[in-house]
């Protein structure tokens, strides 16, 4: 695994479908990298969202909000990859392997 993409997000229903699909759709070869999702404690229908990937994602569930900075720290810890990557809910469109390149 070259590379881990965390993406942290609270109540995100609007705008975490895009961003995961940004990362999902990039060139990259699959097999070298992951996407790991926290949902830190949302109350909207962000859980859902996440869930309706299934295994194209890793998914960390939250039950109680506690920040950007916890939330992604966490991702960082249950990351496999030598190189992470951290995105918000807002992400451009970056290619993962400009990401990793520099």
């Amino acid at each position: 695994m070259k590379v881990s993409v965390i993406i942290p997000v609270y109540n995100g229903q609007g705008t975490v479908q895009k961003a995961i699909d940004s990362v999902l759709n990039q060139k990259f070869p699959k097999k070298d990298f992951e996407v790991i999702v926290i949902n830190d404690g949302s109350t909207d229908n962000t859980l859902e969202i996440l869930k309706s990937y299934g295994q194209k994602i890793r998914l960390i569930n939250r039950e109680k909000n506690q920040g950007f900075v916890r939330a992604a720290n966490r991702g960082f810890k249950a990351a496999k990859g030598t190189g992470q990557k951290s995105e918000t809910q807002s992400t451009k469109n970056k290619k993962i392997d400009k990401a990793v390149s520099g």
